[in-house]
């Protein structure tokens, strides 16, 4: 069975292309001044092309010349980054080892801490022992 848009579209689909066309195309005869007038260099005498073609040539080459420039100052900027970057990854390694030398420090420091503590608080514990036994011994 057909669907509804696909009849639709094979129905008014070729009705579009009777249409009749509501421009016409341009002839020859009147396209050849528009033509001329595009392109002078086609009017243009032989002696001056020549002429027009070696400045043409000295253009491109003082731009390829100025292009070389550009590139060569380029590449000196690359190196120069390049440079810079390894400089300041060298940098970030080393602080990166610092950082980590820091961080196990203090992780050694804070185990100190705690160790220390818990020897205090232990000694305290027995003193504290210590002094209630020999009291509960006294009064007995």
């Amino acid at each position: 069975m057909l669907k509804p848009y696909l009849l639709f579209a094979s129905l008014v689909l070729p009705l579009t292309t009777w249409a009749a066309p509501t421009t016409t195309t341009p002839t020859h005869a009147e396209t050849a001044p528009l033509r001329q007038a595009q392109h002078p260099a086609a009017t243009t005498t032989s002696n001056a092309a020549p002429a027009a073609i070696t400045a043409l040539q000295q253009k491109h080459k003082q731009e390829l010349a100025e292009q070389q420039k550009r590139l060569a100052l380029l590449e000196q900027a690359n190196q120069a980054a390049l440079a810079q970057n390894q400089e300041l990854q060298l940098k970030n390694d080393n602080l990166t080892v610092q950082v980590q030398v820091l961080q196990s420090e203090r992780s050694a420091q804070m185990f100190i801490y705690g160790a220390v503590t818990f020897a205090i608080g232990t000694l305290i514990g027995l003193i504290i022992y210590s002094m209630i036994y020999t009291r509960r011994r006294s009064w007995s």
